[in-house]
């Protein structure tokens, strides 16, 4: 993430129609944010988070676990997941 820039883009490839969960922990473990929804016919999902909570209230400097899962949308079991640091900057 930019500290000059309010949004962190976020961007990943998935298979054509599944659907995935993407979480923000902090350190304590605590869901902060999530993002969900269909891949439909696209392969690559970009949406931009704003460095919020799930409640609009601007996160404070840290670090952060994000984690990303893809779901099957016929059996609804996971077929992919993958977790990563996200540091946040003054």
């Amino acid at each position: 993430p930019n500290p000059f820039i309010n949004d962190t883009w976020i961007h990943f490839d998935a298979p054509c129609n599944a659907s995935f969960a993407f979480m923000i922990y902090d350190q304590h473990g605590n869901s902060v944010y999530q993002k969900s929804g269909n891949t439909n016919n696209e392969r690559t999902i970009s949406f931009a988070w704003k460095r919020t909570t799930k409640d609009s209230k601007k996160l404070p400097p840290g670090m952060y676990i994000g984690h990303l899962e893809i779901f099957n949308n016929q059996s609804h079991k996971s077929i992919s997941g993958k977790s990563v640091k996200i540091i946040l900057m003054k």
